[in-house]
């Protein structure tokens, strides 16, 4: 109906993702992507509380020190 972009439907998908599953592998992906995503549409909070939940749930992620220095830009 046009009311919702895939942008949008994609967000939704990977929130959910990581509501779910967050410590699943690849999952730090989809919290850095929603971070990027949240940023993009200036959701500063939202962004800063996805990044944080990668290095809370992803610590070994190699996107963990990426995510670490965007949060103090916010």
């Amino acid at each position: 109906l046009g009311f919702f972009t895939l942008r949008d439907e994609g967000m939704e998908a990977l929130e959910w993702l990581v509501i779910h599953y967050p410590k699943e592998a690849r999952c730090d992906e989809a919290y850095f992507r929603l971070g990027e995503l949240y940023t993009e549409d200036r959701r500063f909070r939202l962004a800063v509380q996805r990044y944080e939940d990668l290095v809370s749930y992803q610590y070994k992620s190699p996107l963990r020190i990426e995510a670490e220095a965007r949060v103090p830009r916010m």
